[in-house]
Order: structure tokens, then C-alpha cells, then sequence
């Protein structure tokens, strides 16, 4: 148990390290400042988008960071 909470220390700190966070919270408040200038016939569409994109696209970036 003591190993693995070493580990998840370890990953923290990295992600930490790569502004992981920072990245995450900037692409938060992108996505909501967009949701919330779209008129509101749009915004149920581009929820759905959103939703379906955003693992998608951060996956990328944070994967290109850890191979960086």
C-alpha cells in the first residue's frame, strides 16, 4: 500500500511539474467561456461536442507531453 501511494505522490508531482492543471483549468474555462457566448439554441449541440471531444483532445496533449 506504502508503494503505492508513493507512486501516485510520484505522478502528482510530474503532472504538477508539466502544468498539467494549469493546461486542464485553461481549456475549462475556453469550453465554458464558449458555451456561454453561444446563443441557446446552439448550446445543447455544442455541449454534447464538448463532451464527446474534450477527453479526446486533452488525452492528446497530455500524452505528447509525457512523451516529451
Amino acid at each position: 500500500m506504502k508503494r503505492i501511494i508513493k507512486l501516485m505522490a510520484g505522478d502528482v508531482r510530474f503532472q504538477i511539474k508539466y502544468g498539467f492543471y494549469l493546461l486542464y483549468a485553461f481549456f475549462t474555462f475556453l469550453y465554458i467561456a464558449i458555451l456561454y457566448i453561444l446563443p441557446s439554441a446552439w448550446k445543447s449541440d455544442a455541449t454534447t461536442l464538448v463532451i464527446y471531444s474534450d477527453p479526446a483532445l486533452l488525452g492528446l496533449i497530455f500524452v505528447g507531453v509525457i512523451v516529451l
